[in-house]
C-alpha cells in the first residue's frame, strides 16, 4: 500500500486497517472514485493518463445521463489561478494552451456541456 498525503498534515490509510468491522464497508483498499479503483496512486504518465481517461469516462456518462433522463445542462470549470506543473513551466508553455488543452480533452472525451468557466479561488478575492 503506497501512503500519500492528500491534505496537509495528513497521511492515505488502507481502508483493510479501519477497526471495529467499518473496513469491511469497502471492496478495495484504495477506496474512492471508480476512476481510480485499478490504480490507487498513478505514478507513471501512463497510469496517470489512465486515471484521467476514466475520470473523463465516468463524467461523460454521467453528463449524459443528466442531459438525456433528467434535462439537466452541463456546467464544468476549472479554478484559477492553476498551478502547473514542473513539466511545463520548465517548457515554458502558455497558460492560454494550457487552458485550450484541458477544454479540448473535456470535448475530446464527448462530454456534453453547455457552459465552461474559470473561477477565481477565495486567496484571490478581495473579501473587503
Amino acid at each position: 500500500h503506497n501512503v500519500r498525503g492528500n491534505v496537509a498534515g495528513q497521511q492515505s490509510v488502507a481502508t483493510s486497517s479501519f477497526c471495529c468491522g467499518a473496513s469491511l464497508a469497502f471492496e478495495r483498499d484504495c477506496y474512492g472514485s471508480v476512476a481510480q479503483a485499478d490504480i490507487c496512486y498513478p505514478s507513471t504518465p501512463e497510469s496517470q493518463s489512465k486515471v484521467l481517461n476514466n475520470a473523463a469516462e465516468l463524467i461523460r456518462d454521467a453528463f449524459r445521463w443528466a442531459s438525456q433522463y433528467a434535462g439537466v445542462s452541463g456546467c464544468l470549470g476549472v479554478e484559477i489561478p492553476l498551478q502547473l506543473p514542473r513539466a511545463l513551466l520548465a517548457n515554458k508553455t502558455a497558460l492560454q494552451a494550457v487552458y485550450e488543452g484541458m477544454f479540448k480533452r473535456i470535448m475530446d472525451a464527448g462530454v456534453p456541456i453547455d457552459t465552461f468557466w474559470l473561477w477565481t479561488s477565495e486567496e484571490v478575492e478581495d473579501h473587503g
